[in-house]
This record gives C-alpha cells, sequence and structure tokens, in this order.
C-alpha cells in the first residue's frame, strides 16, 4: 500500500510539472494569469443583535396634558396629532351651559317688591270690602293680583347660563393624542 502512496504521488507531481512547462509566452515571458484575491470569514451563531445608526438629537420630552375646567359642547379643535403649537395658542374651544332650576323667589318673574305690593294691597282691599268702601270686583282684583304673586313666588324657573370656554396651550410642543371632536360633549 505505501508503494502505493508513492506511485500517486509521482503521478501528480509529474502532471504539475508537465502543466507548469505548457504555459503560454507572450514576448518571451510566460503569460501572467489573473490573480483573484480571496478573503475567509468565519461563521458562527449570532444572538440577533442590530446595531442603529441614527443622525439627529436626543433630548429629554415631556408631556403636558390639558384639559377643559368645566364641560360643554366642543365647538372646534383646531390642531391635529403631529401638528407643532406655540404657546398660548388656541388649541380648541369648548360652548358652555349651566342649567340651574331655581325655586321661586324674585327669579320667579317679579320682584319682591311688586308681589309685596299686592299682598299690601289685598290686606287694605279686605277691611275696605267688609266696610263696604270698596266694590265687589276691586276686590277680586285684588285677590287676583296677590295670588299671582303667590305663584310667581312659588313656581320654580330654569335659569340658563350660555358661555364659552377656551383651551390654550401651556407649552410649544407637538401634539401626541386628540381625544375631542368638534360636536363632541365633553365633561370637565
Amino acid at each position: 500500500m505505501a508503494v502505493l502512496n508513492r506511485q500517486v504521488i509521482l503521478c501528480i507531481t509529474a502532471l504539475l510539472l508537465t502543466s507548469a512547462c505548457n504555459k503560454e509566452t507572450v514576448g518571451g515571458k510566460p503569460k501572467v494569469e489573473e490573480i483573484i484575491s480571496v478573503e475567509t470569514a468565519t461563521v458562527q451563531p449570532s444572538n440577533l443583535t442590530r446595531n442603529i445608526n441614527a443622525i439627529g438629537s436626543i433630548r429629554h420630552t415631556q408631556e403636558t396634558p390639558v384639559s377643559f375646567t368645566a364641560g360643554g359642547r366642543v365647538t372646534a379643535v383646531r390642531y391635529d396629532v403631529g401638528d407643532y403649537v406655540r404657546q398660548g395658542v388656541l388649541i380648541a374651544s369648548l360652548s358652555t351651559e349651566n342649567v340651574q332650576m331655581v325655586a321661586g323667589g324674585s327669579a320667579g318673574g317679579g320682584s319682591d317688591a311688586e308681589n309685596a305690593a299686592a299682598y299690601a294691597r289685598l290686606s287694605k282691599m279686605e277691611d275696605l270690602y267688609r266696610d263696604g268702601w270698596v266694590t265687589k270686583k276691586q276686590f277680586e282684583s285684588a285677590q287676583a293680583k296677590a295670588d299671582m304673586a303667590r305663584a310667581r313666588a312659588q313656581a320654580p324657573v330654569t335659569i340658563i347660563k350660555r358661555g364659552t370656554a377656551a383651551l390654550y396651550s401651556p407649552a410649544g410642543g407637538v401634539v401626541l393624542a386628540r381625544l375631542a371632536e368638534t360636536g363632541q360633549t365633553v365633561g370637565p
């Protein structure tokens, strides 16, 4: 077996020497073959970490939530998500409407002085009617006016206070979220 290995090695050496001698020549010099550079790299498993290269500024961000202090219907929202706003600009507006029920009193339609005058007149008319100094029609008229004053004083009255509220930007920056739309009813 050693003899066979030696014969194989001699054959390969002879072939290499023969091929080296058979090269073409150009102008008496051997023709130079193109040289190809080869680079080797080791391939191994990775933990799949990625490096991200970016250009820009890094700075602290601060988020400031803003909201209305009163409830009502949103009449306008001027900025959308991603828009830049300056400090002090109007962001949104709100139509406020406070409904309050008042149980009579001066809010019942007549002033307290008018109601007191109607009661005093009826008191005087009772005495005058009893003594025959006024007609029944005059007494009933005074009685009707006093009854109206009493009804006005006891009737519940609805008071509606209307106004508008405005929401201004407390600082300059980018709108991160828009949580209200025009026409929507919101609480404080």
